[in-house]
């Protein structure tokens, strides 16, 4: 079994001009997940973050965003990333994901929407 954390992430649409939440993984997911997750480095939201490079290479700043309709998924496509995860295997786990909100001790990303399960 693999587990996955789906978190909300704040991201700096530069095509557009605007700042969106995005929707993010915490690493690269197995089976046809994998499909749909991209490993980017964001841009930078203020001038008092460092600054990015351009390789994703060992960076610990690089995210699992999630593409859906050729852009960067946001929170109002939740619906339908969770249609996509069920009918092709994902299970969300509310347990697990009801403990952590719960739990005084917190993940990094304090975004967590839930976590999500995959059996191969």
């Amino acid at each position: 079994m693999h587990s996955y954390t789906l978190s909300s992430k704040p991201y700096y649409d530069s095509c557009n001009e605007c700042y969106r939440n995005i929707l993010v993984l915490n690493r690269e997911p197995e089976g046809p997940f994998k499909k749909m997750v991209k490993r980017i480095n964001p841009p930078i939201l203020s001038p008092f973050q460092y600054p990015p490079s351009n390789c994703c290479e060992n960076e610990e700043r690089c995210i699992y965003a999630i593409h859906y309709k050729n852009r960067l998924a946001c929170i109002d496509e939740i619906p339908e990333i969770f249609s996509y995860l069920s009918n092709n295997g994902y299970q969300i786990d509310t347990s697990i994901t009801l403990m952590m909100q719960k739990s005084p001790v917190k993940l990094n990303n304090n975004n967590l929407i839930c976590f999500i399960s995959y059996h191969n």
